[in-house]
């Protein structure tokens, strides 16, 4: 019985160390694949990231930094492409959220809603194009004021141009729901209109005025938070 306990501790050893090695396998070809997508590497190249870690590790390194520094360079050099076309003087300064007058991201027209139709605010924060789902977006806005971000509000881009909700799409989802990669950070302007259909209220983006982004901070995220370009 003892060794009947001790050829399955074996055999479950050997198991667990071979769905190890497969898991591991997946991971080095996986990371390998991508660095090949992006530096085009020669058939040696790609051997050798397959081969040799610390060569691997170096390309990772190399290739973060460098999407790193574009995707910041491509924020700062469109920065004017997200302005607001309103004049900002008519935008009430909040700091929170929840100073915002509708309390959800969806409102019925019909109900006391309404009578914020055209009301405009200015908030401090961080926008978020959040995944949920597949081809299913989200514009969430944190507001730096809310320092743990538990307090998002989703925004609606109806009011954006083309070149302005690419430019959303491009950059703002590097951020995550807890850390600012410096990208899509500013004074977010926001107006209570209603949907173009006319059944809901909502708040809409107007444009922002956003900070230069870092491409160390960037990075940052990149590499922290598990991000891959």
């Amino acid at each position: 019985m003892r060794a009947l306990k001790l050829t399955s501790v074996t055999v479950l050893g050997v198991i667990l160390t071979a769905a190890c090695d497969n898991e591991n396998y997946l991971l080095i070809t996986t990371t390998c694949r991508a660095l090949q997508n992006y530096f085009t590497l020669s058939s040696d190249d790609y051997s050798k990231c397959l081969s040799t870690e610390d060569y691997r590790q170096r390309l990772s390194s190399r290739r973060d930094a460098q999407w790193s520094e574009n995707i910041s360079d491509s924020h700062n050099r469109k920065l004017k492409m997200i302005l607001p076309k309103r004049n900002a003087e008519i935008y009430v300064r909040i700091s929170r959220v929840s100073e915002l007058p509708l309390k959800t991201s969806v409102n019925f027209s019909g109900t006391g809603a309404e009578r914020h139709v055209g009301e405009h605010y200015v908030i401090e924060g961080t926008l978020l194009d959040e995944t949920n789902g597949p081809n299913k977006h989200s514009l969430v806005l944190y507001a730096d004021a809310d320092k743990d971000r538990k307090d998002p509000r989703v925004i609606a881009t109806d009011a954006l141009d083309a070149p302005q909700n690419t430019f959303i799409n491009e950059h703002c989802w590097v951020n995550t729901a807890r850390y600012s990669s410096s990208m899509c950070h500013g004074d977010i302007y926001i107006s209570v209109q209603r949907q173009p259909n006319g059944f809901f209220i909502i708040h809409e983006l107007d444009g922002a005025v956003f900070t230069p982004s870092s491409a160390a901070t960037v990075l940052a995220i990149v590499t922290g938070q598990g991000l891959r370009p």
